[in-house]
């Protein structure tokens, strides 16, 4: 009888040895892409595995969303081996380009591509030709969300010039020899 305890214990020890040898000491890799990061977290380490953290910017995937794993998704690994979860910190931060001095087509199309929008806040009088950038908020250098709207103020070219007309009696003589270093253009009416 005790002999046969003994077979049986030994057996059960082979057994439990085999057993762990095969099976025990793995676990299959659960599925994590797509999952939030604290629960692609929770379930890795409910599968007896070890998460680490990684971050990169993504233009698909949301902030704070797991883009993938460094392990195959059903693949036999051992207990407390490394996953890397790879979790999207979002897009990458655009920074707002020179527009001063262009058109504001040229200036739309130079936003666009960086999916930025454009907004024109104001137009005043310059020196610059009609519809040219003067300055933008934010300008240009500073970091920006993608999407955000860059607000952008446009020339209207140069401010008209008042004329005036002088006539005979006005006391210059109707010369007009001062009035165009004033800014006032000479009209001669007879």
């Amino acid at each position: 009888m005790k002999k046969l305890v003994a077979i049986v214990i030994s057996l059960g020890l082979v057994f439990s040895c085999i057993w762990y040898v095969q099976i025990g000491r793995y676990t299959h890799v659960p599925a994590v892409a797509g999952l939030s990061k604290s629960e692609a977290t929770t379930l890795a380490v409910s599968t007896n595995l070890k998460p680490i953290l990684r971050s990169q910017f993504s233009e698909t995937i949301a902030k704070q969303i797991v883009i993938s794993g460094s392990l195959p998704a059903a693949e036999k690994v051992l207990k407390n081996s490394e996953l890397i979860l790879i979790v999207s910190k979002g897009p990458r931060p655009r920074i707002v380009p020179e527009l001063s001095g262009l058109s504001l087509t040229a200036a739309t199309r130079k936003l666009k591509a960086l999916k930025l929008g454009i907004e024109v806040s104001s137009q005043i009088y310059a020196a610059q030709p009609l519809n040219t950038v003067l300055n933008s908020s934010p300008i240009s250098g500073e970091l920006v969300k993608r999407g955000s709207v860059v607000r952008v103020t446009l020339s209207k070219g140069q401010e008209p010039r008042p004329s005036v007309t002088v006539n005979n009696s006005s006391g210059y003589g109707g010369t007009g020899r001062y009035l165009p270093s004033d800014g006032f253009h000479q009209m001669i009416v007879h």
